[in-house]
């Protein structure tokens, strides 16, 4: 079932590389059937041709190097014995979360540069000794948005609406009351409209 395609795959490959030629192949068939030039119709001019042509060869050498690197690469790397290593990371070969850089290392430059407006908390624990023996840094930057507009903004709307838990009792029978007055009242609303 695959030989099939991949001749039909081929032949597709070879028509987008040789298409020039094959129009010139098939004109005179067309011409014969429909009384039409595809060249002309095509617009294609024999510079035109030879200038595709020679740019069609240099894509064909291209495509025979590439497969011909990969089978002389994978041929040589057979006469090789291959070995795994751990990936390196940031120089540590034992790598923790506390030894690796974190994503705060990389935004450290636009935190510092919107230091106004994002402020940065830092927490450093320091023993003025020679060798310390523990120290630690951390730096904490607050979400400017999340803390000082949708927070507020989000418990506000929290604080209005827990008012209105009075209307929830969990009885069907009353929600069905609030979808009739509902409704009660929007047809008097459009009857005083109209």
């Amino acid at each position: 079932m695959l030989l099939p395609m991949t001749i039909l795959a081929g032949a597709c490959f070879f028509i987008s590389l040789y298409s020039c030629q094959i129009i010139k192949w098939i004109n005179p068939i067309v011409t014969q059937i429909t009384g039409v030039d595809a060249a002309l119709v095509l617009n294609i001019s024999n510079n035109t041709t030879d200038i595709l042509v020679i740019i069609m060869q240099i894509f064909v050498c291209i495509i025979v190097f590439v497969f011909l690197m990969f089978f002389l690469r994978k041929y040589l790397s057979k006469k090789q014995d291959n070995y795994h290593a751990p990936t390196w990371g940031c120089g540590y070969q034992v790598t923790s979360p506390r030894s690796q850089y974190t994503a705060s290392s990389f935004a450290q430059p636009l935190v510092k540069f919107f230091g106004i407006v994002l402020r940065k908390h830092k927490h450093l624990e320091y023993q003025g000794d020679l060798f310390p023996t523990k120290t630690s840094f951390e730096t904490h930057t607050k979400d400017v948005f999340m803390s000082s507009i949708y927070s507020p903004f989000f418990k506000s709307i929290k604080l209005i609406l827990s008012k209105f838990l009075w209307l929830q009792y969990g009885q069907i029978h009353l929600y069905v009351l609030y979808i009739a007055l509902t409704i009660v009242g929007l047809l008097i609303w459009y009857i005083g409209l109209s």
